[in-house]
């Protein structure tokens, strides 16, 4: 395959380069072309551009040097669509690899465009989450921290690792000799040496290394060293070492670390480095602006309690920070004091490290990024995919339509790899057919007319699904809400086996329904109403479109896609119903941070089958709503219970015919068909008849969830 590469300064240059080895090992015939430095080219493949024409930063000199940036983002634009690769690969540099995913997203369809080693965006412009979730297809991240914070925004991720991990562990197994390595460089190996790491870009050496250096003057009984930054000439830190007997090395950072005692490092990933390395630090960032300076930076831009990776892994402060007016040179000095010393604090710190080592865990993060990419892209680039459901298999037909990335995550854990068959559990029912149904992409298909049987009445942000029966069978009508234009036609025959899938065009759209306002930096309204098999409004389509030919199809197979969250404790499933809103998901998680042992198996549109012995099973399914829990298993159906709110917690058990309802409520089907209901009453009644259902009014606190635990396992 062809891999576009961009990676703007040295720790993705470092990360880049691993990441490439690992592709090479993985694909033999891998043709990688770059905008990075001298360990990428290190790997092969035909490097654009260095790192060192893009990495400015700060307001004035991306100003003062916009010429230059803009003709490097032009040339990059016009050198990925005349390559034209398989995979665009962004690697951290938000400013610049942002603007390439939206670029790609519009100007290069088809191209899937991945990110490995996510920006700091949950630290400061969190905004900027819609721009991934709009034009990256996927993610790897390299801090387990991250997962909650994309868990949150409803953006799924891949954790690999960390690849500073890799790094640092590959280099201490062949760290150079201490006192050689002193010699090299004029140095006593019987003193302690101090490393300065004032980092990698111009303006915050300019900001931080005279404070670091002033605070190091204060303990003559250690040798200083500063590691000098890839990409800037030795002449840039003349001025600052002027009069000091201070040497300064370059591509030397991990070798200075390896003999280090202690550190003064600027906060980026030097500071996780240093870390791994062992070496006890004082962590440093200058700003402008003084105490009322720091606190907006706090209040307004910073998102986090911690600014450092090694406190953000760890969860707690390890390593001292010194942020803007604190970063001076008498509270470096007073910080970096007992570090050089057996103290309490530098054995707490050595602690504190360890800690967050079992947190990273082990090494491998660029061979397993590498692996995850090319599983993502052959699952990105499949024309027919087959999946299996609840022992239920059918087909999505692309066509040869590149969906995006964010479409296929969820339903990996349910493809089949054998497309010539798809085996149906001996346990299940008697009359369960292997493929239930088929549904291809097109962008040529003539739309049927069609007479309106069920329009969808409901407000608010609730999607809209129009159905209208046609001369040979069926058409459904999508839009994500009630108040958007039409996005998508279903078009399905008689008996919903075959189902053809095409985006709405303007002319074809309702006229009468405009689209809402959008966010900022989004399309435009008219733009709306046009979207491309990439945009969320595709996504959606598809998703629905899959969703309802399952629940019109499975119905004759003992199967009810029900509208509940589930837990699973004990072996047994939970089912909590509900209409939308009442707190089915809330209630979910009181369980899960509650109740020992109880794990989520799907928060929206789980499946309930009727095997043959006649139990009721629930099983998870890729359609979880906005929880990211899309889990291949199943459990015995140990309860239904309905949700209602109420100003207090009482539970009580439902009659047969209240069951009924509750199932009749909360199950997805075209009851209205004669056979179709037909075959959803029979499950239903069975379902009501065999397992327990409870009301729970109740407020959303443990104490309710303690009751609705007891209640459903003790009187079961």
């Amino acid at each position: 395959m062809k891999y576009y590469i961009i990676a703007g300064e040295a720790s993705g240059d470092l990360h880049a380069s691993n990441l490439m080895k690992g592709l090479r090992q993985l694909d033999s015939r891998a043709e990688f072309r770059f905008f990075g430095g001298d360990r990428m080219a290190a790997v092969g493949g035909n490097p654009v551009r260095h790192y060192r024409d893009l990495a400015y930063m700060g307001f004035l000199p991306v100003l003062l040097h916009a010429r230059k940036i803009l003709s490097n983002m032009a040339f990059c634009q016009h050198d990925v669509q005349q390559w034209q690769p398989d995979v665009l690969i962004l690697v951290d540099y938000a400013g610049f690899n942002l603007k390439m995913a939206a670029f790609a997203r519009k100007h290069c369809p088809g191209l899937p465009v991945f990110y490995y080693i996510s920006p700091k965006i949950w630290a400061w412009k969190q905004w900027r989450i819609r721009n991934f979730k709009r034009d990256v297809d996927r993610m790897f991240i390299v801090f387990p921290f991250e997962r909650q914070f994309f868990a949150r925004h409803h953006y799924p991720v891949t954790y690999v690792g960390n690849p500073s991990a890799d790094s640092v562990g590959t280099y201490l197994t062949h760290r150079p000799d201490r006192e050689a390595w002193c010699r090299q460089h004029g140095l006593d190996p019987q003193k302690p040496i101090l490393a300065v790491l004032a980092g990698s870009r111009r303006q915050e050496i300019k900001r931080n290394l005279p404070h670091m250096l002033a605070a190091a003057d204060r303990y003559p009984q250690v040798q200083v060293v500063v590691s000098g930054a890839p990409g800037l000439e030795p002449s840039f830190y003349e001025p600052f070492l002027k009069g000091r007997a201070c040497p300064i090395v370059f591509g030397e950072t991990y070798a200075l670390l390896s003999v280090a005692y202690a550190a003064l490092v600027v906060s980026g990933t030097a500071t996780l480095e240093t870390a791994l390395f062992d070496v006890p630090q004082v962590v440093c960032y200058n700003l402008f602006g003084g105490p009322l300076g720091t606190k907006l930076v706090r209040r307004f831009l910073i998102k986090t309690p911690f600014i450092s990776l090694v406190n953000l892994v760890a969860g707690r402060e390890v390593v001292k920070e010194l942020i803007a007016y604190r970063c001076r040179p008498d509270q470096i000095a007073a910080e970096l004091g007992p570090l050089l010393n057996d103290s309490p604090e530098r054995r707490a710190m050595m602690q504190g490290y360890a800690d967050m080592h079992r947190e990273l865990g082990g090494v491998g993060a660029g061979r397993r990024a590498a692996a995850e990419m090319l599983s993502a892209l052959r699952t990105f680039r499949k024309p027919t995919a087959r999946f299996e459901v609840a022992g239920l298999g059918f087909t999505l037909d692309t066509a040869g339509i590149q969906l995006p990335e964010r479409f296929w995550q969820p339903y990996e854990p349910f493809a089949v790899p054998d497309v010539t068959a798809i085996e149906v559990p001996a346990d299940a029912a008697a009359d369960s057919a292997a493929d239930l149904f088929r549904l291809k992409l097109s962008d040529d298909f003539a739309l049927p007319e069609g007479t309106p049987v069920l329009v969808s009445t409901e407000g608010g942000d609730e999607a809209r699904l129009d159905l209208l029966q046609t001369a040979d069978g069926w058409r459904v009508d999508m839009a994500v809400t009630c108040h958007s234009a039409v996005c998508a036609h279903l078009c399905l025959s008689a008996d919903f086996s075959e189902g053809t899938l095409v985006l709405a065009h303007p002319e074809a759209s309702d006229p009468a329904v405009q689209t809402d306002t959008p966010e900022v930096g989004s399309e435009s309204p008219a733009a709306q109403t046009q979207p491309t098999w990439r945009s969320p409004e595709a996504v959606f389509a598809v998703n629905n479109a899959l969703m309802l030919m399952y629940a019109f199809r499975s119905a004759g197979h003992g199967t009810l896609e029900m509208h509940a969250s589930v837990v699973e404790n004990d072996g047994k499933g939970y089912l909590f119903l509900g209409q939308s809103g009442t707190g089915k998901s809330t209630h979910s998680q009181l369980w899960l941070d509650n109740i020992p042992g109880t794990r989520l198996l799907n928060d929206d549109n789980p499946i309930v089958r009727v095997h043959a012995d006649g139990s009721a099973w629930v099983y998870g399914s890729p359609w979880s709503g906005k929880t990211h829990c899309y889990h291949n298993r199943q459990v015995p159906v140990g309860a239904f219970v309905a949700l209602r709110q109420a100003p207090e917690n009482k539970m009580h058990p439902l009659e047969i015919a209240e069951a009924y309802a509750e199932l009749y409520a909360s199950s997805s089907g075209l009851k209205c068909d004669q056979t179709m209901g037909s075959d959803l009453h029979e499950t239903m009644a069975t379902v009501a008849v065999s397992v327990p259902f409870y009301r729970l009014d109740c407020l959303p606190d443990a104490a309710a969830a303690w009751l609705n635990f007891h209640t459903v396992t003790e009187n079961n």
